[in-house]
């Protein structure tokens, strides 16, 4: 089985509350999405 990327993650994230009419937010926090945090 394939590792999904952070990449993937994020948009399968995205693509689930786009395609579900009852999620109006989508939000996220921590070190995957915050730019000032070195890998």
């Amino acid at each position: 089985m394939k590792t999904r990327t952070e990449k993937e993650i994020i948009d399968l994230i995205i693509a689930f509350a786009q395609n579900d009419d009852r999620i109006r937010a989508v939000l996220m926090n921590g070190s995957r999405v915050n730019p000032s945090i070195t890998k």
